[in-house]
């Protein structure tokens, strides 16, 4: 069975409405999420443009021109939505240029040139607005290597082929493509929608993931994201576990308070981000407690003299806060991950060795094969 032009059409139009109606009710859950939004009204754009190239009157030249220039505005918001998405600013000048030149461009050419070159044209500017938003979508954001993103911007690429066919079939004057042209966008639409829903769902796992690994204030790992960061590491051997205490920190919070002693803890984390290097893991594993695992040495320096050179840095370095400064200090224990020990076995170790830098003044360095730092630069 054939279906005609106008079923195609409202089939169409029906089915972009009802994935638009998706977004929609996603973006009215999640109103910070507003690429949701745009993603919604591109959807919701061209679904009154489709119903209306079925039943719009072609005696008016200017209702087609508009029809044209509401799916360029349609593509147009699916790319300010990967814009939104990927946290850019969704509305950027070049992006206005071609909607803007379309209408009337469009209106001039439908009132002086045949109806097969008119509509050439329209497809021309479509073409060209899905070419931009496919090569955006594959080239830029943090995921664009990610299989959900490429299958968005390969969809979207797919529009270009599509669009270029019907514009050469416009110039030869065949005007019987309508039901390749409708069927390849429903079929390119459906893919399409379900890689944007795959796209945030990706990233929103991700969130939910750092959430659950990561230390809320400091951004360090937490107890269970140290633990499975060192499942994923695989061999542990040579590399060197510091655990490190910042010193009298009940003090800090007794007279600065907890707001004050909450920046310093956020102090040294950043410190000791600066200080790591590939392979090394730092995380919070409580109150004012850390844990750091150094794969080896950096910048010629051994993982003995790196833990010094954070313990100075720290003490150096007083943490801004309300007009002046805190000054703190830390105490790190160190162990090394020999052949045949377990992590606990060296995070042990290197309690032990913290505990002694306590009873030895606190505000310096103590491994567990050793017996005392700071060691010299």
């Amino acid at each position: 069975m054939s279906l005609d032009s106008t079923t195609l059409h409202v089939c169409n139009a029906l089915l972009s409405a009802t994935y638009g109606l998706m977004f929609l009710g996603a973006w009215s859950v999640q109103r910070s999420e507003r690429h949701f939004l745009f993603w919604a009204a591109s959807l919701l754009v061209n679904a009154i443009c489709v119903a209306g190239f079925a039943y719009a009157p072609r005696a008016y030249p200017g209702v087609v021109s508009l029809l044209i220039l509401g799916v360029v505005v349609a593509i147009q918001c699916l790319w300010m939505g990967m814009r939104s998405f990927d946290g850019r600013r969704p509305f950027k000048p070049p992006l206005l240029w071609l909607p803007l030149i379309s209408f009337p461009a469009h209106l001039l050419v439908i009132e002086t040139l045949p109806a097969n070159l008119a509509a050439a044209f329209g497809f021309l500017a479509l073409t060209l607005m899905a070419g931009g938003a496919s090569l955006y979508t594959l080239r830029r954001g943090e995921d664009r290597r990610s299989l959900p993103r490429r299958t968005c911007g390969l969809a979207l690429f797919a529009y270009v082929p599509v669009y270029a066919i019907s514009a050469i079939d416009s110039v030869a004057g065949r005007f019987d493509n309508a039901t390749f042209l409708l069927l390849s966008d429903q079929v390119i639409c459906s893919i399409l929608v379900v890689s944007l829903f795959s796209v945030t769902l990706k990233r929103s796992r991700r969130a939910l993931e750092a959430q659950a690994l990561q230390d809320g204030l400091t951004g360090a790992l937490n107890r269970t994201g140290l633990e499975y960061q060192l499942a994923r590491g695989g061999r542990l051997a040579g590399r060197t576990v510091l655990a490190v205490d910042l010193d009298h920190f009940k003090l800090i919070n007794d007279r600065f308070g907890h707001a004050a002693g909450d920046e310093v803890l956020q102090r040294f984390a950043a410190l000791a981000r600066r200080q790591l290097g590939p392979g090394d893991l730092l995380a919070r594993t409580g109150g004012e407690e850390f844990v750091l695992v150094l794969a080896g040495e950096r910048g010629g320096r051994s993982p003995d003299q790196r833990a010094e050179d954070l313990r100075r840095l720290f003490a150096e370095t007083p943490t801004p806060w309300r007009g002046g400064l805190i000054p703190a200090t830390v105490s790190i224990g160190l162990a090394d991950v020999s052949p045949g020990t377990s992590f606990c076995d060296s995070m042990e170790a290197a309690d032990r060795a913290l505990y002694r830098v306590k009873q030895a003044g606190r505000n310096r360095v103590m491994s567990a094969h050793a017996i005392s730092f700071p060691v010299s630069a």
